[in-house]
């Protein structure tokens, strides 16, 4: 059997067996199916030569452990080196770190590019750790890596080629999108984005969520511009974008006519403190209007006369030059002092908005949220779904093994949730260890599927903390605001399923 042959067995049994398409279960299978064929490769062999080389009674030790792939034989030994004595265990510790070395090497050359990057820095750093601290940051990014690695465009792959193994996933897009030899144009697609990027105002300083979510339909799918509903919106997205110039101009304008009434005022306050001046000038005028002209003596009094009138208006220019630049310096520090103040506005809002923890959406922030959907929904009738999550047995983990653990899991449980949501979804942490996800434009039933996806990826991984290997699952539960008459019946219908699933045994999303 040819390794094309394998890889299409591969897929075919897993799909059979239901199982996901995670890269252990891919290698998994794989191997299974290249040992059936009586096909050798070194790839499916590495953990049982790197196990080999090991003493006895790590081996022994090993065991015991079940160890599945190479990348948690890695990360055990990251954690036994951790825990060894080094006056006890230097020469094992150099071994180790030589087997480490090797391993992260191998990973290197595996056909994927985030896990090259990994492997890569491991490999360069793990002789140059100096403490438990250093170890736990080079950890940190192999547990990132093995809890939120989304493999679904294995999904992908239905014809069979060539395939770069330092990068999958690009060679899997390659093979199943193709394209001609010549590249020929996607028409469509260019259309698509240049109508997105005309949706942007050019004078405003962004869009506004609606427009957001119309641009955000294209990106996606840019055959949605062949439906009457998207005419619609396109025409109605032009006309915010334009009134969002004009609301931006307008205010700008407005600006400047505040700034030029300042300097006219200024400036007219300036000339009224020259009182000495003004009447010079008058005194001078009046007598230019008696001279005779024709008196050869009269020209030469009207030319002194001139010269006196120029000196006037000289002193006074470099008078108002020097008030001007006075005033522009004072301007210059007011400008520094607003930008301050901006800035620390900014934060002040972003810290306001956001959950310390799990760098999403607060409890606060996810209600102005909900209520901007709302708004949107009795309006222009733009359904959406809320999400409601609640982690089984978060309780357990904190008394387990330490407030510490359970941060980590929120942390991750958070990055899993932003991972897997779309551009226009928000995400919030509601209190504790419960999570709220409004999804836009999104049905009941569309709610559930991205639900039960996000259940599944935590039930078939494991996240590690230290040596521990923690298993987490949800309960949720999925309400459409057409469903209910008021957003505050949305968040409680939701969070009733949660209750119903906790009751029923957790790790379920409901309505089934």
């Amino acid at each position: 059997m040819s390794l094309s042959e394998v890889i299409k067995s591969t897929l075919s049994t897993m799909k059979r067996e239901g199982r996901v398409l995670t890269p252990q279960n891919y290698q998994e299978s794989f191997c299974r199916e290249a040992k059936k064929s009586g096909l050798v490769l070194e790839e499916c062999n590495q953990l049982d030569i790197y196990f080999k080389k090991l003493d006895q009674n790590l081996q022994k030790e090993l065991k015991t452990y079940h160890l599945r792939n190479v990348d948690e034989l890695i990360a055990y030994l990251n954690g036994k080196i951790a825990r060894m004595a080094p006056q006890s265990s230097e020469a094992l510790v150099q071994s180790m770190l030589i087997l480490i070395k090797r391993m992260a090497q191998v990973a290197e050359q595996m056909h994927n590019k985030e896990l090259s990057i990994i492997a890569r820095h491991t490999a360069e750093n793990i002789e140059k750790v100096q403490n438990a601290a250093s170890v736990d940051k080079l950890k940190e990014q192999w547990i990132d890596f093995l809890t939120t690695y989304d493999d679904s465009y294995l999904e992908r792959l239905a014809v069979l080629g060539d395939v770069d193994k330092e990068d999958l996933q690009k060679s899997v897009h390659t093979l199943v999108d193709g394209y001609s030899a010549d590249h020929e144009l996607h028409i469509p697609d260019i259309v698509g984005k240049l109508l997105v990027a005309s949706l942007v105002p050019s004078i405003a300083p962004g869009m506004d969520d609606e427009i957001a979510v119309i641009s955000s339909q294209i990106r996606k799918d840019v055959n949605v511009l062949d439906t009457e509903g998207m005419h619609s919106d396109i025409k109605y997205a032009i006309r915010k974008r334009i009134d969002l110039d004009k609301a931006s101009l307008k205010d700008t304008v407005f600006q400047l006519d505040e700034i030029a009434d300042a300097v006219s005022k200024r400036l007219i306050q300036i000339i009224e403190q020259s009182e000495i001046k003004k009447e010079e000038l008058a005194e001078i005028k009046k007598e230019l209007e008696n001279l005779d002209v024709t008196d050869k003596k009269s020209v030469t009094d009207i030319h002194k006369r001139l010269l006196d009138i120029a000196d006037i208006l000289e002193e006074e220019a470099g008078a108002l030059n020097r008030e001007v630049k006075s005033q522009q310096i004072k301007i210059s520090a007011m400008d520094k002092k607003i930008m301050m103040l901006e800035t620390d506005l900014e934060d002040a809002n972003k810290q306001v908005r956001e959950d310390h923890l799990t760098k999403v959406y607060n409890k606060r922030a996810l209600e102005e949220k909900l209520r901007e959907l709302d708004a949107g929904y009795r309006r222009y009738g733009r359904d959406f779904t809320l999400f409601f999550i609640d982690i089984d047995h978060f309780k357990k983990i904190n008394d387990t093994y330490g407030h510490d653990a359970g941060d980590a899991v929120l942390r991750i449980f958070a990055k899993v949730l932003k991972k897997e949501s779309r551009d226009n979804d928000f995400v919030g942490r509601f209190g504790g260890e419960e999570f709220v996800m409004l999804l836009p434009e999104t049905t009941v039933e569309g709610g559930k599927q991205f639900a039960g996806k996000v259940r599944l990826i935590l039930q078939k991984n494991r996240f590690v903390y230290k040596e521990h290997r923690l298993k987490l699952t949800i309960s949720g539960g999925v309400c459409q605001r057409s469903d209910v008459d008021s957003i505050e019946e949305l968040v409680k219908t939701a969070d009733s399923y949660v209750y119903e699933a906790k009751n029923a045994g957790r790790n379920m999303i409901l309505p089934k």
